[in-house]
């Protein structure tokens, strides 16, 4: 038998670290199945750093959101989770917005 692998859908940001901000990465889906909750819960996020950036930002520091835009498939969240924690250096990641997906943002690769 013939398995098919399935390339994980995922646009990432050019640069997740800019002028010294601290880089958070939000992991949404916003294509897909869960595309309508996951842009709410992007935006979400949005509302959030600009929060926390309009009040000083975290000792001092601005809070820089990535947006890793991904497809609802939890093979997409992984893929952005790794992207984001691995080249993109980030701090902390939010999302996603489905247990499905969000137990692949954080579930170590030998638990798969």
């Amino acid at each position: 038998a013939v398995k098919e692998s399935v390339d994980p859908v995922v646009l990432a940001p050019d640069e997740i670290r800019a002028g010294g901000a601290l880089p958070i990465a939000a992991v949404f889906p916003t294509i897909g199945r869960y595309a309508v909750s996951g842009l709410q819960s992007l935006q979400g996020a949005r509302l959030a750093v600009e929060d926390v950036n309009r009040e000083g930002g975290v000792h001092g520091r601005r809070l820089r959101l990535a947006e890793y835009r991904t497809g609802s498939y939890f093979v997409d969240a992984r893929h952005a989770a790794e992207q984001a924690a691995g080249e993109g250096g980030a701090l902390a990641i939010v999302g996603a917005n489905s247990s499905s997906l969000s137990m692949r943002v954080w579930m170590p690769k030998t638990w798969l």
